[in-house]
């Protein structure tokens, strides 16, 4: 889970977010959704939206110990 994570990190980083959601919808990434995954699909979202809003909303929803 922590290499998928990282992975989709630097494709944010890199803004490529285009591959972040090839990545997440691949058959090989199924068996690791959770929230993690929805978490950094969020980040995506808000990145390439360039909405610190989004980002703002998408950190509240995916606090680490909120469930």
């Amino acid at each position: 889970m922590g290499a998928l994570k990282y992975m989709l990190l630097s494709k944010i980083m890199l803004n490529s977010v285009s591959e972040v959601n090839q990545i997440i919808g691949a058959k090989a990434a199924i068996g690791y959704t959770g929230k993690e995954v929805d978490a950094m699909k969020a980040m995506a979202d808000a990145h390439h939206g360039r909405s610190l809003d989004a980002f703002r909303v998408g950190k509240e929803n995916f606090k680490e110990g909120k469930t």
